[in-house]
């Protein structure tokens, strides 16, 4: 059992899905979450407008 991990950013709209505005594709857990921590540092997250994801993928 492979598994994947992505790593999402997705712009708040209150719609259902939300629209991704960036998205990166891992092997291992630990690059997706050091990714995910340096997206959440962007203003946009700060500001509330966009929130940042991390899913697990079995391939």
């Amino acid at each position: 059992m492979t598994m994947t991990y992505q790593v999402l950013m997705t712009k708040v709209t209150g719609e259902f899905p939300e629209p991704i505005t960036r998205m990166a594709v891992f092997d291992t857990r630990v690059q997706a979450l050091a990714t995910a921590k340096v997206w959440s540092t962007t203003q946009a997250v700060c500001d509330g407008t966009s929130r940042v994801k991390v899913l697990a993928r079995q391939a």
